[in-house]
């Protein structure tokens, strides 16, 4: 009597679509969570930081997040007391919209809201990095590394 033999080959391009469609389901997550905490950190002033985020393949089951507007570091990371002046434009469109100034009364204050901000530094607020770690918890090792990439980026920039 012959043996029944079946053979079974592992079709690796099958399993990459798969993978690549749960990643890109995991970045969309990431970006919802991101996009919540912006609302419940009352982040949410003039909509910029959160119209801002992307996301783009770069390879098949690699994909980036990006926030792209001028501020989105300030916001994540934070700005180091004793560090340079904030652009006063942007402070006084803030301060009109974040608390419904008109223009001259901002005028006013603009100034010494930017010298209190150099002084005294901003705190973070790690809006992305609490996306991650809720959706993906510990699983994704590579975030911790682009953080303290960009971390070190910032601050050889204030030297």
């Amino acid at each position: 009597m012959k043996p029944i033999e079946v053979e079974i080959e592992f079709d690796e391009s099958k399993l990459l679509e798969e993978v690549d469609v749960y990643v890109r389901e995991i970045a969309e997550r990431i970006v919802e969570a991101a996009l919540r905490n912006l609302i419940l950190g009352e982040k949410y002033v003039f909509g910029w930081l959160y119209h801002s985020r992307r996301i783009e393949m770069i390879e098949m089951g690699h994909y980036e997040i990006i926030f792209d507007c001028d501020y989105a570091a300030v916001v994540e990371f934070g700005r180091s007391p004793n560090s340079r002046f904030p652009p006063p434009d942007a402070i006084l469109m803030w301060l009109i919209a974040k608390f419904d100034m008109s223009v001259d009364e901002a005028k006013r204050l603009v100034y010494a809201v930017c010298r209190k901000i150099a002084k005294e530094g901003i705190e973070p607020y790690p809006f992305l990095r609490m996306a991650v770690n809720e959706v993906a918890g510990e699983e994704i090792f590579t975030c911790e590394e682009s953080w303290e990439d960009f971390e070190k980026e910032e601050e050889e920039e204030e030297e």
